[in-house]
């Protein structure tokens, strides 16, 4: 960090801030604060899913607070219904991300971040083997089949298309996108109650008012008759759901870590020959 901004930091947060972070550990829960960024799970998802996928042991509970349209004052007045009820030790905030610039924002991440080279390496290295070409199956379908001296500088399972962890990581996914779908109906309520009833009691009760609500949506949606019919619309199926979308997110949830656990796998390296009329010599490599 520069000095000015150093300065610039300390001046805004009132005194020097340590702004680096440790890795999750078992046990964390972690609430987002955001706004439309947040709600929409343009990055927690992913830190969700990495967690669930390479520390599978490890229990991270994630609970997205993002709301569309927040500002830091109104964020601050939802924190502890929206927030701290989850009894988080972990708590982000973004906030503010339509006053950067989209138009100076041009790399696609993965040029920005080396996520594969830094954050996505699963490295398989066969060292000492005699020249030619190996073949390589993991439970009986071969993987990849390339020469000795390939093998000794390693493959990269990580992003091997038909090896077994990509295609248990896309179980975890699937199950995650069960969780995060019930999250976006709860979402919505939450959105529509913090406009609507920005004062009230929290929890809020199912039967409310027709024309308090009415009214609300009358401030969000403005001259957008569309949008606020289906914003109303959305509200009076998923509020009597609440406690049922909590229920499905718990399940989806449980269903990702069971996914996720380690598996054993057989690694069986086949030396190609060929020569014809000489058979491939097969012997397993590895058992995990």
């Amino acid at each position: 960090m520069t000095p000015a901004v150093e300065e610039r930091c300390g001046q805004c947060l009132a005194g020097p801030v340590s702004l680096a972070a440790g890795a999750f550990e078992s046990g964390d829960r972690w609430c987002a604060l955001g706004d439309s960024i947040t709600e929409g799970g343009y990055y927690h998802r992913y830190v969700e899913l990495f967690y669930q996928t390479r520390f599978p042991r490890r229990k991270l509970d994630v609970v997205d607070c993002g709301i569309r349209g927040d500002t830091a004052p109104r964020a601050a007045q939802r924190v502890q219904w929206d927030c701290l009820w989850a009894k988080p030790n972990v708590v982000s905030v973004m906030l503010g991300m339509n006053d950067v610039g989209w138009n100076l924002i041009r790399l696609p991440a993965p040029e920005l971040v080396p996520f594969t080279r830094e954050l996505n390496q699963e490295l398989l290295q066969v060292r000492g083997l005699a020249p030619g070409d190996y073949a390589l199956s993991i439970d009986g379908k071969t993987i990849r089949t390339i020469g000795a001296a390939q093998w000794a500088e390693g493959i990269n399972l990580a992003v091997e298309p038909d090896a077994p962890q990509l295609r248990q990581s896309l179980t975890v996914h699937a199950a995650l996108q069960q969780k995060w779908k019930a999250q976006g109906a709860l979402r919505g309520i939450a959105f529509i109650e913090h406009n609507v009833w920005p004062e009230a009691n929290r929890p809020l009760a199912a039967g409310l008012v027709a024309d308090e609500l009415d009214a609300g949506l009358q401030k969000i949606a403005g001259g957008n008759p569309g949008w606020r019919a289906q914003l109303k619309k959305n509200y009076l199926e998923a509020k009597p759901r609440e406690a049922e979308l909590k229920r499905e997110l718990e399940t989806a949830v449980a269903a990702a870590r069971q996914a996720a656990q380690t598996k054993p796998h057989e690694f069986v390296l086949r030396r190609v020959v060929s020569r014809p009329g000489r058979p491939s010599e097969s012997a397993p490599l590895q058992r995990r």
